[in-house]
């Protein structure tokens, strides 16, 4: 389901800002950069982000720009090579040399890779760079609460939960592709098109928002536009991407759907080969 403008960073490198007296919290709002704010470019000037700078970075709030999900990866942890202008989070109390900086590769879907340098050990001003978003913390939170209901199985309250939390925020793709999903699992079929088709929507080159707007859509009996759908996904699947075997799996299928039993069967075997193993029988023919 997971990616940036050219360097529009708005947080130029000039005098040291002024200590930020609270820390960002998972409930915080950005607020704009302020000239001489850190802007996490280099190892000298990372972002202090406090606890914000663990994890997932902002507590998975974090959205590209338009509103796709970024692909957020730890590369590293690295020596400080200056002190920190800021007061010490709650992680920096007794911190050998103030503790290290994390560097970051943060990636947007046809925006390329930026990498970030951040400071876990102390706070300051909560400014994101490179046009990022933050997914409003009630829409996160609705969207944790219908996740939380998935794993009870209460699959209604899911979808209600997921349609809250898009209400907050609707232009969130992990929020549109999970309305879709849960949506589907709750029967409302015609729900789970729509939500997945915003998603498609938000991120045109994600296969598994294609997957599963195909699956959808051939679960509705739109076999035609599900072949067409899949298609989309296999062109933008990437090399190893994981979700690889289960479209080739459905591609199968809407190719025998369509009377194709050649292709279909030659991509089912493909499928199998690589390890999805619904795919390694025969489908069923398409009913008349």
């Amino acid at each position: 389901m997971i990616w940036l403008l050219p360097l529009l960073l708005g947080c130029p490198k000039a005098p040291l800002p002024q200590p930020a007296a609270v820390c960002p919290t998972a409930e915080g709002e950005l607020l704009p950069c302020a000239p001489g704010a850190f802007d996490g470019a280099d190892a000298a000037h990372p972002l202090p982000w406090g606890s914000a700078a663990q994890g997932t970075l902002w507590y998975g709030r974090l959205l590209c720009p338009g509103g796709a999900d970024p692909s957020v990866i730890r590369v590293e942890s690295r020596a400080r090579v200056t002190e920190s202008p800021y007061p010490l989070s709650e992680l920096g109390a007794g911190a050998l040399g103030e503790g290290p900086v994390d560097l970051w590769r943060v990636e947007c879907p046809g925006l390329g890779e930026r990498d970030w340098y951040t400071d876990m050990y102390h706070c300051g001003p909560s400014c994101v760079p490179d046009g990022l978003l933050l997914l409003p913390a009630p829409a996160l939170d609705a969207w944790v609460a219908s996740r939380e209901a998935a794993d009870r199985g209460a699959w209604q309250a899911a979808r209600d939960h997921a349609a809250h939390a898009a209400a907050i925020y609707p232009d969130a793709e992990r929020i549109q592709y999970w309305l879709g999903f849960s949506s589907a699992e709750a029967g409302d079929l015609p729900g789970g098109m729509e939500a997945f088709a915003r998603a498609v929507a938000l991120d045109p080159a994600d296969p598994d928002n294609l997957y599963q707007l195909a699956l959808t859509q051939r679960l509705s009996g739109l076999h035609g536009l599900s072949r067409e759908t899949v298609e989309r996904a296999m062109a933008a699947l990437p090399p190893g991407h994981p979700g690889r075997a289960r479209i080739l799996c459905l591609a199968a299928v809407t190719r025998r759907d369509q009377g194709d039993t050649e292709a279909a069967d030659l991509l089912a075997h493909a499928a199998c080969e690589e390890g999805f193993t619904p795919c390694c029988t025969v489908p069923a023919p398409a009913e008349e």
